[in-house]
């Protein structure tokens, strides 16, 4: 059984033992005896730390556990990814194990899947909650619960060729190249709604497959003028490939134009059942203690490069 339930239970056994020391006159003990055992020690007496112990086994295995799975796709990095013992690492794995440990009843299970099946798993009873830097669009709205409290916040940023300022927000990008995915991504869908907004000048969205490195490599060759990127991702792409930081630049996009092209939030989802929704109502719960606290800061600042908190209540025009 998971230490954060021994914690609880032993704290619990504690206050419990104070209060029934408090009704000696109810169990038969009197207040001369009562007088004589409140000579022992301070510290607890191998007796009361047996009967503790076995008062908390006994609470233990009263309180039922229910373990749920967290589905991911281990990417993008340093929101998620997978370590050399194929275990889930990240910021959005953190913060889980975060909220777990606030969350007695539950014990979450953190596993691996292609993203497609994050939502298929959902749906077929496999999983019973996804991350993965998952964005609100209707269609997942209709069929899964959001959390309703976010746990990032991520401005975004254009990639373009070092030294060109011709991009500076969202009314700049009629007429630049970029790619298209494919996937109905949130990308794909600004492109489509941008061209059909203005058709005069429209994006030329180009259909590939390419990797992250290939984006670079064709930004820097003038295949294509831009791509879109978070700060957080772009560091930790340098990390492998240093010799394109001096290569590119960055422009950030304000809030407005933020929110208009992808949704800046990330959230955990679940299945649109009852234990759906208790599982979003406690795991939303712990989200707000570990805000309050200033876990979630020091886990964004760790992972991502800045205070998610902060960023989330500032304006850039």
């Amino acid at each position: 059984m998971k230490t954060k339930i021994l914690r609880s239970l032993a704290a619990f056994t504690v206050v419990s033992s104070l209060v029934l020391a408090g009704c000696g006159s109810n169990n038969g003990t009197t207040a001369s005896a009562a007088a004589a055992d409140s000579t022992v020690s301070v510290d607890t007496p191998k007796a009361a730390e047996e009967e503790n112990a076995a008062d908390s086994e006994s609470l233990e295995n009263d309180i039922e556990v229910k373990k749920v799975i967290f589905a991911n796709a281990g990417s993008p990095k340093p929101y998620n990814w997978m370590d050399e013992d194929g275990i889930l690492q990240g910021y959005e794995p953190e913060i889980l194990r975060a909220v777990d440990e606030l969350l007695p009843e539950y014990e979450f299970d953190l596993v691996y899947t292609e993203f497609a099946s994050i939502f298929s798993g959902i749906d077929a009873g496999l999983y019973d909650a996804g991350f993965n830097y998952i964005t609100k669009k209707p269609e997942r709205e209709e069929k899964y619960y959001f959390a309703n409290q976010a746990h990032m916040y991520v401005y975004k940023y254009a990639v373009v060729r070092k030294g060109d300022d011709s991009i500076h927000g969202i009314e700049d990008l009629g007429g630049k190249t970029a790619y298209k995915s494919g996937n109905g991504n949130a990308t794909d869908l600004f492109y489509d709604d941008y061209n059909d907004h203005n058709p005069d000048n429209p994006i030329n969205a180009v259909l590939t497959s390419a990797d992250t490195l290939k984006y670079y490599q064709d930004l820097v060759d003038g295949s294509i003028d831009f791509f879109f990127s978070s700060k957080p991702s772009a560091t930790a792409f340098f990390e492998s490939y240093p010799d394109y930081e001096e290569k590119v630049d960055f422009v950030q996009f304000s809030k407005k134009d933020t929110e208009t092209i992808e949704d800046p939030y990330g959230w955990f989802i679940y299945p649109k059942t009852e234990d759906g929704e208790k599982l979003r109502d406690a795991v939303d719960g712990a989200l707000i203690e570990l805000k309050e606290n200033g876990t979630l800061s020091e886990l964004s600042q760790k992972y991502l490069g800045f205070d998610y908190v902060e960023v989330e209540n500032t304006e850039i025009n």
